[in-house]
C-alpha cells in the first residue's frame, strides 16, 4: 500500500518539468 509514494513521485516529476520547460523557454528566450 504505498500508492501515495507513486503519487508524491509523479507529482514531483511533473512539478520538475514544468520548471526546466518554463526555465528553458525563458533562457532561450
Amino acid at each position: 500500500m504505498m500508492l501515495w509514494m507513486l503519487f508524491v513521485a509523479a507529482g514531483a516529476v511533473l512539478v520538475l518539468a514544468v520548471l526546466l520547460a518554463k526555465s528553458g523557454a525563458k533562457k532561450r528566450r
